[in-house]
């Protein structure tokens, strides 16, 4: 028991170390992908923190099943190439033992897993989304920041806004205007589908506001608009005292939820492709971590002389193929190509059948008992 708690002390030690890189890693990663969305001012730079802590639980449905991978791969491989095996072996720990107290930690790994995929991924995406929908339909969170040029409307309206200060603008209530912005420069390139011309504008102020529908419009005063060139290329020139253009209409688009923010509950009851195929993404993501660690243990078996590293390579090549396998096979699911039953359950029973149960044959007795047969069957055959 004291050798057991020592193995099992270190795996999770080399466990909790990877999670913490990756973790570090992919947060850095979501951290600029964030960064560049608010710049553009698709998230508003208020919600930059909480959309990145939202984050983690997703980033964990992969890294989960890795570190408890790459952390028995790891301190198993040490505790071999250290002769610490050798001396555990010698001592009565047998390697049903060894592989008993890594599959203990793959299946409560697994619990931790299912419950991040089943319950705090939807969660956290449903949470993001109503952030994001909330950041859309409240004025108030519109990124709008001096000298900055802002693409509103999907492209379709270019600003560069020279100033913008706290007053509030007179001509709309203060629940519905942002900022007050003065001298903004315009541009709005041709449209083949309107069929509308370059246009290049100044205004000397200007705000965004909602109406009731939660349509986003900017409302500019007292500019002047030159559009064109026309067919014999001259430009017109347009004075207004105020202008107004839609940004977003959030009014649309609201009831549609991305798949993976749909409550593992709703998901149960739904039908089609795609819900299954999030389903059993959600399950499988999961289950296979005890299969990897069958797979993976005796990967992990290396005698001293071999090195820590001497295996590392067919272990991330099953893993990594296990899991571009499991993310193709979703795809495919989802639209419809592969059937939904089995599904990607087929994944996890043929890398069993075809990785777990070989590679742990080998210690058997009675796979140790053919091999010695075998050799004394090609002794007496040189003899002869």
């Amino acid at each position: 028991m004291i050798l057991n708690r020592y193995i099992l002390k270190e795996t999770i030690k080399m466990q909790v170390i990877f999670y913490i890189i990756l973790n570090a890693i992919f947060l850095c990663q979501s951290f600029i992908q964030i960064l560049r969305s608010a710049s553009k001012g698709d998230i508003p730079a208020q919600l930059v923190t909480e959309m990145l802590m939202l984050s983690i639980p997703n980033m964990s449905i992969l890294m989960i099943p890795l570190t408890v991978y790459l952390g028995i791969l790891v301190a198993h491989a040490r505790l071999g190439a250290d002769s610490e095996f050798v001396v555990m072996k010698s001592l009565g720990v047998t390697p049903y033992s060894i592989l008993k107290g890594a599959f203990i930690l793959g299946v409560f790994t697994a619990v931790v897993a299912l419950f991040n995929s089943l319950y705090l991924v939807p969660k956290a995406q449903a949470k993001q989304e109503t952030l994001l929908q909330d950041a859309r339909e409240n004025s108030s969170y519109f990124a709008i920041n001096s000298g900055q040029i802002i693409r509103f409307g999907n492209n379709r309206l270019i600003a560069y806004i020279d100033d913008v200060n706290d007053e509030k603008s007179n001509k709309v209530s203060s629940k519905k205007d942002l900022r007050k912005m003065e001298n903004v420069y315009l541009f709005m390139p041709q449209t083949s589908r309107q069929k509308r011309p370059t246009t290049i504008g100044y205004a000397e102020k200007g705000y965004v506001t909602q109406d009731d529908d939660n349509i986003m419009w900017l409302v500019l005063e007292d500019g002047t608009f030159y559009i064109g060139p026309n067919e014999k290329n001259k430009y017109t020139k347009m004075d207004y005292d105020e202008y107004r253009t839609w940004l977003a209409d959030n009014s649309q688009d609201q009831n549609e939820i991305k798949i993976n923010a749909v409550p593992t509950s709703e998901l149960l009851t739904m039908s089609g492709p795609v819900a299954t195929a999030e389903l059993q993404w959600r399950l499988c993501v999961a289950l296979a971590i005890p299969i990897l660690t069958l797979i993976v243990v005796p990967l992990a078996n290396v005698r001293p002389r071999q090195g820590k590293f001497a295996k590392f390579l067919p272990a991330l090549m099953i893993y990594g193929s296990f899991f571009l396998l499991l993310v193709s096979l979703k795809h495919l699911i989802s639209k419809g190509i592969f059937p939904a039953f089995p599904g990607l359950y087929i994944l996890l029973f043929a890398y069993f059948v075809l990785f777990a149960v070989p590679l742990n044959m080998t210690e058997t007795k009675w796979y140790k008992k053919y091999q010695l047969q075998k050799i004394r069957k090609q002794s007496d055959n040189s003899k002869r």
